[in-house]
């Protein structure tokens, strides 16, 4: 398929390696089964020498409905653009950052509005029906799960995904971005709590022997599952053979993973102290500062190096009476043209920009060899909907055109920023967008869904 990632180039001078480290390349080996070793300090670059190598990490953040665009999108292009009111606390990261303007998915249904989300960061096309299926039939992989098949394997956590609701949802109203290869939704972390716990919050001996129990329950059902489909497709025809083989492969990819979450939950966690977090928070603004800085502390321990963040959905119902706004954010999204629906809707459009330029200030006082987090990080920031008309504020359309998207961050990784680019509405795919930011974390995909190659400019 065409997602799947080609093997490491060295000639790519962003993904040279230095000398130094441990062979990635060492196997567990058993009558059964072949896995690579979960990562060691002994393989961590730069370890035991001068050269050091800083990975690149990519952070995803989706925004429910449209911002209020005449306050959104800046008025000039080029490097001499000057930041709209809605951006206006970015400039200090100018240097670290992109707007874009004309990016869509153009084979997605003009008005398909609140059902989008699940479909920003697979790009899957050809299935009409986004208001009861997923990805499927059409087996669709998200982007973020290519790189965390690619740079998320040296770590704890390939990826994870955090969302303002928790688990899945449901088609036509998606609380995750992310897929894997077979269409799957990969679940969502609401409660910061969890997340604190999940990445820095030691098992006790009760959950380590849990733990291991399960692991070998569901090693066993997984054996038996595979032992049943092999005796099975000895009496069934080529096309069924074939389903056997793909579910086939989906156990074995399961029980890959069971292994290596075993092998990691025999390391220990990072030491991070929770002081200072809200890890109760009251508001919505409270909870995406606090998940902010749980991924920032992610990030920096190398616990993963792909997040994926919705901070609101579809249809949001939340008052933003943290910025003095007493409506409900789809209210503001039908704002019909009136003046102070529009006015509060920028207020909040604002209000947010100010959390994201927040959590750059935490990545950019990381620093690490040549440089901060900040630049070694990508962060895309965007919309799935445009509730105005082209660039103009219109009366609270449910458009996918023309949708508002930022990039931050990663001016290590090659990313080319400190612009306003406009590129043809309705013809340029987000998805080479996709394809830019994959290569700049050294995957070398050439095309992403109806996103052809990368997107000019960027790198």
């Amino acid at each position: 398929p065409w997602w799947l990632v080609k093997p490491f180039n060295p000639s790519n001078p962003r993904n040279t390696m230095p000398t130094n480290l441990m062979n990635r390349r060492n196997f567990l080996r058993s009558a059964c089964t072949v896995l690579p070793l979960p990562f060691i300090e002994a393989s961590m670059p730069g370890k035991g020498g001068a050269d050091k190598v800083v990975p690149g990490r990519m952070i995803t953040i989706f925004n429910p409905h449209g911002p209020a665009n005449e306050s959104w999108f800046p008025k000039e292009y080029g490097a001499g653009y000057k930041l709209s009111p809605t951006l206006q606390s970015l400039e200090r990261h100018r240097q670290e950052l992109t707007v874009f303007s004309g990016l869509c998915h153009p084979q997605y249904p003009s008005n398909a509005g609140h059902s989008i989300a699940s479909r920003m960061l697979t790009g899957v096309v050809g299935e009409p029906k986004l208001e009861t299926n997923y990805a499927s039939p059409v087996k669709s992989i998200s982007m973020d799960q290519i790189a965390a098949n690619n740079i998320g394997r040296d770590t704890r956590f390939p990826s994870l995904q955090v969302s303002c609701q928790e688990g899945s949802g449901v088609p036509g109203r998606s609380v995750t971005m992310s897929f894997n290869a077979n269409g799957v939704a990969l679940p969502s972390i609401r409660n910061p709590l969890d997340l604190f716990n999940r990445l820095f919050v030691p098992e006790d001996a009760r959950s380590a022997s849990a733990a291991k129990a399960r692991h070998m329950a569901r090693t066993s059902v997984l054996d038996t599952v595979l032992g049943q489909m092999k005796s099975l497709e000895k009496n069934l025809g080529h096309e069924d053979r074939q389903r056997i083989a793909d579910y086939q492969e989906s156990v074995r990819q399961v029980e890959q993973q069971l292994q290596r979450d075993y092998a990691w939950s025999k390391k220990d966690k990072p030491v991070v102290s929770s002081e200072g977090l809200e890890l109760e928070p009251k508001t919505r603004t409270d909870w995406v500062h606090t998940m902010n800085d749980i991924m920032v502390l992610a990030m920096r321990t190398d616990s993963t190096r792909v997040l994926s963040m919705m901070n609101g959905v579809e249809v949001d119902l939340y008052k933003w009476t943290d910025c003095g706004v007493d409506k409900h954010h789809h209210g503001l999204q039908h704002h019909n043209g009136n003046e102070k629906n529009l006015s509060d809707l920028q207020k909040v459009d604002a209000h947010k920009i100010t959390s994201l330029s927040r959590f750059c200030d935490k990545l950019a006082e990381v620093d690490v060899p040549g440089g901060n987090l900040l630049e070694h990080t990508m962060i895309w920031y965007g919309h799935g909907m445009n509730n105005g008309s082209g660039f103009k504020n219109g009366r609270g359309a449910h458009g996918t055109r023309d949708q508002a998207h930022l990039l931050l961050g990663g001016s290590k990784l090659g990313i080319n920023h400190g612009e306003h680019r406009k590129y043809t509405s309705d013809k340029t795919p987000l998805c080479s967008l996709w394809v830019s930011m994959l290569n700049g974390l050294g995957c070398p995909v050439e095309q992403f869904a109806d996103g052809d190659g990368p997107l000019s400019g960027v790198s």
